[in-house]
């Protein structure tokens, strides 16, 4: 299962970020520190020439900073944590999450799936504020059968043919087919562009 965190930097919050900090037991410097480094930031925009005022911004990690993605790491640790101790295994990278599950019943590997996003999305909303987003995306693999899990709000996804990890399409039976073509239409693309541009 693929989960695209919506927002993922502009949605962490102070006060839960120095909790988590603090459970960890780092240096009082450090907490201090990145209290600071999210708190009183601003921005202000000019629109068709026009200034606006300064907003204050009350959540988020600054964007571009090579801190705000260790940042943020920390901050959505504790997910990685609540779906391992469901017996599954997780990586991410920032904002894309990937959870799987290994078993030989199709039926309660997709059980298991729809519970697991539902406990996230639960932590999410009572700890963090993230949106888990609409980008769900889940796949068998080796496996012809379809099926479904059943999202937070009820509403029903199928299994997809293909998933996207780090920008890999993944095909149910891991042949990397679909990827290969879709990776030689671009470089067609990109050489057709080069052509017309010499």
């Amino acid at each position: 299962m693929m989960i695209d965190i919506q927002g993922a930097f502009d949605n962490v919050h102070k006060e839960t970020l120095v909790g988590i900090l603090k459970k960890h037991k780092l240096p009082s410097t450090a907490v201090r520190w990145v209290h600071y480094f999210v708190s009183e930031r601003s921005t202000s925009l000019i629109i068709d020439g026009t200034p606006y005022p300064n907003q204050l911004i009350r959540t988020g990690a600054p964007q571009g900073s090579p801190v705000s993605p260790l940042l943020f790491l920390l901050y959505s640790g504790p997910l990685y944590k609540l779906v391992e101790d469901e017996g599954t295994k997780i990586i991410g990278f920032v904002d894309d999450v990937t959870i799987s599950v290994q078993g030989d019943n199709l039926d309660n590997n997709t059980a298991k799936f729809s519970e697991i996003l539902t406990k996230s999305d639960e932590w999410s909303r009572q700890y963090t504020k993230l949106d888990l987003g609409d980008k769900l995306n889940f796949i068998h693999f080796l496996n012809r059968r379809r099926s479904e899990i059943e999202e937070p709000n009820g509403d029903m996804k199928a299994a997809s043919k293909t998933a996207k990890l780090l920008e890999i399409t993944l095909d149910q039976r891991l042949s990397f087919k679909v990827h290969r073509k879709q990776t030689e239409a671009k470089a067609l693309r990109a050489i057709g562009q080069m052509n017309r541009n010499v």
